[in-house]
C-alpha cells in the first residue's frame, strides 16, 4: 500500500508541473513563438484554477487506481475532467477580481496539453516502474469469518498477491509448521487472525512482519467487520473526547452553509412545487420520523418523490429525476440548521427499520454517537436496505466513519459525493 502511495505521489507532482507546462506551451502556441513574458504573466492567475483543478483529479479517481487499468473507465473520466476544467476555468476567469483576463484559446489549449501530457506521462510510468513490482506479497495465519471474504477480492488491484492461507485448525504438526515457514519466506508480511494461540504464535519466525488481521481488513476494505467488534474494541475506538469538540465545530460551519442552502432551494422552489403538483397529487413535501443524535426522533423532511397512495407507491417521473439529481434532499437544509442532521454522517433511519435493526444487529445503537448525515461513509459505498443481512455491510462503513472520524474523512465524503453526482 506504501509504494502505491509513492506511485500515486509521483503522479501527482507530474501533474503539478505539467500544469505548468501545458500553460507555457499553450501561450507560445497562442502567440506562435516561445513566449516566457505571457507565462509569468498568467502563472499567477491560473495557479488558483490549477489547484481546483487538482482536486477533480483526486475527485475522478486518477490517483486512486493504477492508470490504464480500465481503459474506457479511464478515458470516460477524462473526457468528464476535461469538461468540468473548462466550465470551472471559463466561471472563474469571469469573475477573476484583479484585471479582466479572459485567456479562452489559453485555457483550451492548456487543457488539451495537459490531457495528452498527463495519458503520456501515466503511461510512461506506469511501464517504467512496472506495477508488478509495487505488488506486495502476503499470507494469512489463522481463520476467521472475514478471512475467507478476502480471496473474494481482487487484491491484485490493491496491490496485494495472496500466496496461502493457513487454517490452525485444521493443519498441525511439523509438515504444516515447515510449509508455513517456506511460505513465509516468499512474502512481505503475514496477517495474523484471532485464533492464533501461544504455542502457534512461539513456534513463528520472528524476522517477518506480522500484521493484525482487523487492521489490514480495515485499511483494504475501509469498512470494520463486524464479527471483530467487541467491548474492548469499542473502548479502544470509540471513546474518544475529541469527538464532541469535533461536533461543535462542524456545528458552527454548518450553520452558515444551511442558510445558503436554504436561500438556494427558497428560489427554485416555486418551479419544483409546480413540477410535483402537475406529476401526481398529494403533498409536495415528505416528511418522516426518523432516529438521529443519541437516539432522539425528529421529522426529516423531502420533496415528495413517490405517489401518495398507502396502496401503491411508485416513484414519479419528476421524482425520478430529482433523486437522480439529489434535488429531492434540498429541504434537509432546515433539518441541518435545527441541528437535526448534520451534512456529513450515518444515514437516518426509519423509525421501525432502526428498531428492527436494533434488535437484531449486536452493537447498532453505536451509530447514534454522532449526528446523522445527508451523506456519509456508508451512503457512498453502498446503498439502503430494508434487510437484516445487507444492514451488516451497511454498519460496517458506519463503524470505519465512527473510529475515524475526522475533517480529513468528511473532505474525502464531500468529494466522494461530489464525485457521484458527475457519475
Amino acid at each position: 500500500m506504501k509504494k502505491y502511495k509513492k506511485f500515486n505521489f509521483i503522479l501527482f507532482l507530474g501533474d503539478l508541473l505539467l500544469f505548468y507546462v501545458s500553460l507555457y506551451v499553450a501561450a507560445s502556441l497562442r502567440n506562435l513563438r516561445p513566449d516566457t513574458d505571457h507565462f509569468l504573466q498568467l502563472a499567477a492567475p491560473f495557479t488558483a484554477i490549477f489547484i481546483f483543478w487538482i482536486l477533480l483529479l483526486f475527485i475522478f479517481d486518477f490517483y486512486k487506481k493504477p492508470p490504464y487499468e480500465k481503459k474506457l473507465l479511464f478515458f470516460r473520466n477524462l473526457f468528464i475532467f476535461f469538461l468540468s476544467a473548462f466550465v470551472s476555468g471559463v466561471i472563474y476567469f469571469y469573475f477573476y477580481p484583479l484585471e479582466p483576463i479572459t485567456p479562452k484559446t489559453i485555457l483550451i489549449l492548456t487543457i488539451v496539453v495537459f490531457i495528452t501530457g498527463s495519458t503520456i506521462w501515466r503511461y510512461l510510468l506506469t511501464h517504467s516502474l512496472e506495477l508488478k513490482k509495487l505488488t506486495k506479497k502476503f499470507l494469512i495465519v489463522g481463520e476467521d469469518e472475514e478471512i475467507k471474504k478476502i480471496t473474494d477480492i481482487n487484491l491484485k488491484k490493491r496491490g496485494y498477491f495472496l500466496v496461502a492461507t493457513y487454517d490452525i485448525d485444521d493443519q498441525k504438526g511439523d509438515i504444516f509448521d515447515k510449509k508455513m515457514k517456506k511460505d513465509l519466506n516468499k512474502v512481505d508480511f503475514a496477517v495474523v487472525g484471532r485464533g492464533v494461540d501461544k504455542s502457534l504464535s512461539e513456534r513463528l519466525p520472528m524476522d517477518v512482519s506480522y500484521i493484525d488481521f482487523l487492521d489490514f481488513y480495515e485499511n483494504l476494505e475501509e469498512r470494520i467487520p463486524l464479527v471483530c467488534i467487541d467491548n474492548l474494541w469499542i473502548l479502544k475506538n470509540l471513546a474518544d473526547g475529541d469527538r464532541g469538540r469535533y461536533m461543535k465545530t462542524k456545528r458552527v460551519l454548518e450553520i452558515p452553509v444551511s442558510v445558503v442552502g436554504l436561500i438556494m432551494t427558497a428560489i427554485i422552489s416555486p418551479l419544483i412545487f409546480l413540477l410535483i403538483k402537475i406529476d401526481s397529487p398529494g403533498p409536495v413535501i415528505y416528511k418522516q420520523v426518523r432516529r438521529g443524535y443519541k437516539e432522539k426522533e425528529f421529522v426529516l423532511y423531502k420533496f415528495r418523490t413517490m405517489t401518495d397512495s398507502n396502496k401503491d407507491k411508485k416513484v414519479t417521473r419528476i421524482g425520478r429525476l430529482l433523486r437522480k439529481l439529489k434535488i429531492d434532499e434540498l429541504p434537509q437544509f432546515w433539518n441541518v440548521l435545527k441541528g437535526d442532521l448534520s451534512f456529513i454522517g450515518p444515514r437516518p433511519e426509519w423509525i421501525r427499520l432502526a428498531e428492527k435493526f436494533e434488535e437484531n444487529i449486536p452493537f447498532y445503537s453505536l451509530r447514534y454517537m454522532v449526528k446523522p448525515g445527508i451523506t456519509g461513509w456508508a451512503q457512498i459505498n453502498c446503498r439502503g436496505t430494508y434487510k437484516v443481512g445487507e444492514e451488516y455491510e451497511k454498519l460496517s462503513y458506519d463503524f470505519y466513519y465512527l473510529k475515524n472520524y475526522s475533517p480529513t474523512l468528511d473532505l474525502i465524503i464531500i468529494l466522494k459525493t461530489v464525485r457521484a453526482l458527475f457519475l
